[in-house]
């Protein structure tokens, strides 16, 4: 099945699994689950709504961000292994036309059993249903057992539904509590990342607020605010309508904001030595090309061989990848390291990550082509290939082992 043209793309992994996730042409959510330890082809994929329908657990259909496509139906994959779950999605979706927030865990083992996809409803967790133009994101915090889900409700604050072991959800308002009201809450259409930091023990959320400052809501024992761009006032603010991806680089204890700033340039504002700092914007560093001002942007670690990487398509299409290696950062040109394949379209969604198992490391970056297929580029070893993740893989709602890859 082909992407729809309002479709995100997710992408994640937890343990010897790999998801990812992304909406069909027909508004059904596609979910890929790549199992290392089967036997012949490893990759299987379902059709979400169908399977929960098919045990009656109907899954309100997504919808479409405000900022499509490149926001697309906002989506998430994150990893769940404290609850003893694979992996988990998150998306957007409608009932009677009001926007709700669902939850999907995916039970091992294999989804050979009815409930192998267990919904869990949690808007009214909250009490705060999302604005039509709110992304959603998930992340894992493996310290302290526990699941984020962050998006920005009707009224502009960014809440919180989180889950620890398999306990019930919880909501926090993160906005009511570090008092970011107003002009510094979430600006339209506002991107958001998030992520756990787990050798200091806290969590972070980004956002573009409505003054165009760069955002930090973390949390250390309680929530605090931190107006980034005002720590590091040598860093040019973002673009109008600049995409966002924060991660942290465990193997050297910093965090890195990555966004467009308004000179079109890749601007990183990273942690370090406790403190915010700046330094030249990265594709100027790395003597790459500009991004394409309608482009998305991915970062994340491969913690496997202490590297950071940003993703993101110029103005021609082409795929950039710029990485760091305790060196510097450098460029790749993606699509040329993998034998030229199909090319991104205009304002594809982008998701990268690093996977390890057993000691072979390899990355992943997720696009959607000039033909609507999700396609993958990965890295094993010191070279990238390719392949298309759907299309080329039979769409079943039964559980059932796919085609060829």
């Amino acid at each position: 099945m082909g992407a729809a043209y309002n479709s995100n793309v997710a992408g994640n992994v937890a343990g010897n699994r790999q998801n990812l996730a992304y909406i069909g042409a027909n508004n059904r959510i596609y979910v890929l689950d790549f199992n290392q330890t089967g036997g012949g082809n490893p990759w299987s994929q379902w059709d979400l709504i169908a399977f929960q329908e098919r045990y009656n657990q109907p899954i309100p259909y997504p919808v479409p961000g405000a900022d499509s496509p490149r926001g697309g139906a906002p989506i998430a994959v994150f990893p769940w292994e404290p609850a003893g779950v694979n992996n988990a999605f998150a998306y957007i979706g409608s009932v009677d036309g009001q926007p709700v927030i669902e939850a999907v865990t995916l039970s091992m083992p294999g989804l050979q059993v009815p409930n192998a996809f267990n919904l869990t409803h949690i808007t009214n967790t909250s009490g705060a249903p999302p604005r039509p133009d709110s992304p959603v994101v998930g992340y894992t915090w493996k310290n302290q057992q526990s699941v984020h889900l962050v998006y920005i409700d009707s009224q502009s604050h960014v809440i919180e539904l989180y889950r620890v072991g398999s306990g019930q959800w919880y909501s926090n308002d993160l906005t009511a509590r570090t008092g970011f009201t107003g002009i510094y809450a979430p600006r339209a259409g506002s991107p958001l990342a998030a992520y756990a930091f787990e050798n200091q023990g806290t969590e972070h959320v980004m956002y573009i607020a409505q003054d165009g400052t760069i955002r930090e809501l973390y949390y250390s024992g309680q929530w605090f605010g931190n107006n980034l761009s005002s720590s590091v006032p040598a860093a040019l603010p973002p673009s109008s309508n600049s995409p966002l991806a924060a991660y942290a680089a465990e193997y050297e204890n910093t965090q890195h904001v990555i966004y467009f700033n308004t000179a079109g340039n890749v601007q990183e504002l990273y942690y370090s030595g406790g403190r915010w700092q700046t330094g030249t914007p990265l594709d100027i560093t790395a003597g790459a090309a500009k991004p394409a001002a309608n482009s998305a942007v991915a970062g994340y670690t491969a913690e496997y061989e202490s590297t950071e990487h940003v993703v993101y398509v110029d103005s021609y299409n082409i795929l950039h990848e710029l990485y760091h290696s305790g060196s510097g950062w450098r460029e790749t040109l993606l699509l040329q390291s993998a034998g030229n394949p199909t090319p991104p379209r205009a304002e594809t969604p982008l998701a990268g990550y690093a996977y390890l198992y057993s000691g072979v490391g390899t990355q992943h970056i997720l696009y959607i082509d000039t033909d609507d297929n999700l396609h993958e580029l990965y890295r094993e070893g010191s070279a990238w290939y390719s392949g298309v993740v759907s299309g080329s893989i039979a769409v079943s709602s039964a559980v059932k082992k796919a085609g060829a890859r």
